[in-house]
């Protein structure tokens, strides 16, 4: 089991045993600022609504002249991958900012950027769009830019990211970056029990099989670890067909899915037939004559290049 940097000597081996061509699937991080460098004349706190006691966002309120000044410089600004994405080469929870805005003027205000909820104190008025800052740690020392994941080089990450209002003066403590993981084609050239074909006493989990988080990477080497039991037992190994399973394994369909680009949880790729919870103490393994389980792989639409391991940057 790897995660996103496995080694290249491991990448090379795999890609000998499962013979195909390198795929490509970028994940990003958003920046993180100092909180004494944040203006708190101008950002304020708030949740959305007033809701939870507590603000646990701080806000930062563009007026529409402002918004479309930062959209401008955003779209234009040096990346460190100077390509143009295709949607499909994304994970769509970790889009860099600056491909969701050169999607359209609007499409930031009407995403991460939305003012909806929120009323800026200086005017009383909700703003035009709003940047939500996180705090990253207990003592608040340090805030996270909400949905600004980012490939821009980091010297226009402080130019773009300094036209925020109340970020004119702000100290990063971490740059945004952007990267490649490792992944195998899982759905057309694992096994079910995520093996090599050639080589079955050979198995895979966590990221390399597709898998994005911690959840989906820690499901997916307990099945391993159960379905080599399940063979070492001389028991059927199948996947409980519930929730919280099914999108956490990455198993091969039949038929297989057109496309391989990895995605986080989800109850589309649950059976349908199964009603029974995540927690339900009923939960049980299908029989040997019960047809498999709809129960994975992590999959998402679209179209991508064709082939099964793909390389870190």
């Amino acid at each position: 089991a790897t995660g996103p940097l496995t080694s290249d000597a491991l990448a090379t081996e795999l890609a000998r045993e499962l013979g195909s061509e390198g795929l490509a699937f970028y994940d990003a991080a958003a920046p993180i600022v100092e909180a004494s460098s944040i203006d708190r004349e101008v950002i304020f706190a708030q949740s959305r609504y007033d809701k939870g006691g507590e603000a646990d966002y701080l806000n930062a309120p563009f007026d529409k002249e402002s918004y479309e000044a930062f959209v401008t410089e955003l779209v234009g600004a040096q990346r460190v991958i100077d390509k143009h994405f295709k949607r499909s080469e994304l994970f769509a929870a970790c889009q860099p900012v600056e491909e969701v805005a050169r999607t359209g003027m609007d499409a930031l205000r009407f995403g991460a950027l939305k003012p909806v909820g929120l009323t800026d104190p200086r005017t009383g008025r909700r703003p035009w769009a709003a940047v939500q800052l996180r705090a990253e740690n207990a003592q608040a020392s340090a805030y996270n830019l909400v949905g600004f994941q980012t490939n821009l080089r980091f010297g226009e990450q402080e130019r773009v990211f300094r036209m925020i209002p109340g970020l004119e003066h702000a100290e990063f403590a971490r740059f945004g970056v952007m990267h490649r993981n490792t992944f195998v084609d899982t759905p057309h050239v694992l096994t079910r029990t995520l093996a090599l074909p050639k080589r079955p006493q050979v198995h895979l989990a966590g990221q390399l099989t597709g898998t994005e988080g911690y959840l989906e990477a820690v499901a997916s080497g307990l099945f391993v670890a159960l379905a080599v039991y399940a063979e070492l037992a001389g028991l059927p190994a199948a996947c409980p067909a519930t929730p919280s399973w099914g999108p956490c394994s990455t198993m091969p369909q039949t038929p297989p899915p057109r496309t391989t680009s990895p995605c986080t949880s989800t109850t589309a790729y649950s059976s349908p037939s199964s009603p029974r919870s995540a927690t339900s103490s009923s939960a049980s393994w299908p029989t040997p004559s019960a047809p498999w389980p709809s129960c994975g792989p992590m999959w998402t639409a679209g179209r991508t290049s064709s082939g099964v391991l793909r390389e870190r940057v």
